[in-house]
């Protein structure tokens, strides 16, 4: 978070001092910056708190057998048949 914050300090003065704002006026446009980033973060995490399970992991059914990218005989069966 702390070197997420930073940057967009650092950005936010390098475009204040581009457009010629004033010293308030950079470190309100810093200072904003930082509190958006800080709040979507926390929204972020709230999101992640507050949403079902089984939106971000697929239930898994008895017996069901998923694909997951390892290599050829790495499934259960082809490990049995060994």
């Amino acid at each position: 978070m702390v070197p997420g914050s930073a940057l967009v300090l650092i950005v936010a003065v390098v475009v204040g001092f581009a457009h010629g704002a004033g010293l308030w006026s950079i470190a309100a446009l810093g200072a904003g910056s930082v509190i958006s980033l800080q709040i979507g973060y926390v929204a972020g995490i709230g999101l992640h708190y507050v949403m079902p399970v089984r939106y971000v992991m697929p239930v898994r059914r008895a017996g069901a057998r998923f694909h997951t990218g390892a290599a050829a005989g790495s499934t259960p069966d082809q490990r049995q048949a060994r």
